[in-house]
């Protein structure tokens, strides 16, 4: 079958990549792609997600270098190609200089070493691909003389390298402000209302949608009740074995099921371009959750959108991720459709309670006690058997404590005369 595969990609127009850059790869010689571009080219066009690990020399750049050009070429978004090194930066550069020469597309240099003023300049000539170090693409970013709002691929070459480097923290940083092409808004919401509101949400918005909850219990109740309600969805937690966390993301991708439940732990796996937008049923605890999540919607140059539902004492939650992602998020009230007569009543028996189900009163005879209230401690109310007196120092076995009961029972003293 692999084999199969390698001929069918035995050259680049198999591969989906546009004429203009062929041209340029006849040119430079190249006319059988590597199998690492074999593998990368066609989903990266598609806009999914892609980790490629191959050696040095082996077709690396162009395997994510092509794709972007094609679609910067077709979407007219940019690109940002993040580096470890300025000397692997200069050599991606001048890998892709005959490329951006015959396509008319712009680049620009950001390295260390360099003076700045002259990637400034860079800069200002609307460069439509980016290649930076980590430590001054921050730089520029501080100084606001670059935006990342118009980008739409991101690329990390050798990012373990990057990451050994001790770059993570630079890293993310970048991640935080590509998410800021997704709107992002919350409702102060009750616990027992957040289904309803989830409905309405529903209801008013079209597309595929990815809800989180903090729980294996809450993604159980919550995709029951969307059942209940009548929509197509499926969940994926810890609890569900391989074949039906497979069966539920391959009817998600597939649209059929339009809404798909999970928790974090379970949602790393999954990756689906064309997601609508992201609801956090339960707002996570940790901001680097809340940036993860959101960062599900909003790909292959879509407009993204995070909805939260926020219980009143969750407030502060919602400053500590504004103060991450450095920038307010939209608060909205739930009341102004919380009476709405056409929307559903939700049974009791689907509504959640935080930390699992709770486990109804016992009535009858193991009311308020693990064991009968009669026959089982002598002199209780309802027991057949008196009580019988204290008449020895030790207390008896079946006794109820009471402070009495530890009391020391030694000879008394004499009174004074």
């Amino acid at each position: 079958m692999f084999m199969d595969k390698q001929q069918e990609y035995a050259h680049f127009d198999a591969l989906g990549v546009s004429d203009a850059l062929q041209a340029v790869l006849a040119k430079e010689g190249i006319t059988i792609p590597t199998p690492i571009q074999q593998q990368a080219i066609p989903p990266i066009l598609s806009g999914s997600d892609v980790m490629g690990i191959a050696q040095t020399g082996t077709g690396k750049t162009l395997a994510f270098g092509l794709p972007l050009l094609q679609r910067i070429l077709e979407t007219e978004k940019k690109g940002l190609i993040v580096v470890p090194t300025r000397e692997l930066a200069v050599q991606v550069q001048a890998a892709l200089q005959s490329f951006t020469f015959a396509t008319d597309i712009r680049t620009a240099v950001l390295i260390g070493g360099q003076n700045i003023e002259i990637q400034i300049r860079a800069l200002r000539k609307n460069p439509y691909i980016i290649v930076a170090t980590p430590g001054r693409l921050i730089d520029h970013m501080k100084k606001k003389t670059v935006v990342l709002d118009k980008v739409g691929m991101l690329v990390l070459d050798e990012a373990d390298r990057m990451l050994d480097m001790g770059f993570a923290p630079q890293i993310k940083i970048v991640l935080h402000a590509l998410s800021e092409d997704v709107s992002q808004e919350c409702y102060l919401v009750q616990r027992d209302a957040k289904l309803t509101l989830l409905d309405h949400v529903l209801r008013n918005n079209e597309g595929s949608v990815l809800v989180f909850a903090q729980t294996k219990y809450g993604v159980k109740k919550i995709n029951a009740a969307l059942q209940w309600m009548g929509y197509k969805s499926a969940e994926i937690h810890s609890n569900r074995s391989l074949s039906q966390r497979r069966e539920a993301l391959e009817g998600f991708k597939k649209g059929t099921y339009r809404i798909l439940v999970a928790t974090d732990v379970a949602a790393r796996g999954i990756d689906v371009s064309d997601i609508s937008f992201v609801i956090n049923f339960d707002i996570p605890e940790n901001p680097q959750d809340y940036v993860h999540r959101i960062g599900r919607t909003g790909r292959a140059g879509k407009q993204g959108r995070a909805i939260s539902f926020v219980a009143p004492t969750e407030k502060n939650i919602v400053r500590t991720i504004e103060f991450l992602i450095k920038k307010p998020i939209e608060v909205k009230d739930y009341g102004h459709f919380k009476n709405d007569p056409t929307l559903p009543v939700i049974p009791a028996t689907i509504h959640l309670q935080r930390g699992g189900p709770r486990r109804p009163r016992p009535t009858g005879a193991f009311s308020g006690s693990r064991r009968p209230t009669t026959g089982y401690r002598p002199g209780y109310k309802g027991s057949s058997t008196p009580r019988k007196p204290a008449s020895t120092s030790k207390p008896h076995s079946h006794a109820p404590f009471s402070a009495r009961s530890f009391r020391s029972r030694g000879p008394r003293m004499p009174r004074r005369p």
